[in-house]
């Protein structure tokens, strides 16, 4: 997660440091596949039983049979989707105080969405300069000074917890 500008000098940003946090209770995030982390993320609004997973499914209008066998064919995913469910919450590292949130999993996938975003618009840079302007707009390439809402903001359209919440979360022990 490099070329995010950190807040302070010589401190990772937000961003990193919340990274940190999910790498250290579910280190497999990075070799799942995008519906994967679709699902883990949603778990704590949706649930987690199966019946809750075919819901997202048709939500999202998912083949369910196809990520179920996803689902299966994935090991370490099965294994946090099983932690997930004895617990009912998100998993915490030792000498943590806190499980990890839900909002740390949302601002990260947004974050991991971000340059998905990015290449649909600039695919569509032939159909008209909306998704150029969008780009400078808001800082999508997350280029410092750039974008009328900051360095690295997100689009409008995405919903980020407060700064100052994953600050406080990322502050915990890793």
């Amino acid at each position: 997660m490099t070329g995010v500008p950190a807040l302070r000098p010589g401190r990772p940003s937000p961003i990193v440091r919340v990274q940190k946090r999910v790498d250290a209770v579910v280190p497999s995030w990075n070799q799942w596949p995008r519906k994967l982390r679709r699902i883990y993320v949603l778990l704590e609004t949706f649930g987690s039983s199966d019946a809750s997973i075919g819901e997202m499914c048709s939500e999202f209008r998912w083949d369910q049979s196809e990520i179920m066998r996803l689902i299966d064919d994935t090991g370490s995913f099965v294994w946090s989707l099983e932690e997930y469910r004895k617990k009912d919450c998100y998993p915490k590292a030792a000498g943590w105080r806190y499980h990890l949130r839900a909002s740390e999993l949302h601002a990260l996938y947004a974050y991991e969405s971000a340059i998905v975003q990015f290449m649909h618009l600039e695919d569509r840079r032939g159909q008209g300069s909306f998704g150029v302007r969008l780009i400078d707009q808001t800082g999508l390439l997350g280029e410092a000074g750039e974008g009328e809402n900051g360095a690295g903001s997100m689009p409008p359209a995405v919903s980020l917890p407060d700064w100052a919440e994953l600050e406080e979360a990322a502050s915990e022990k890793v």
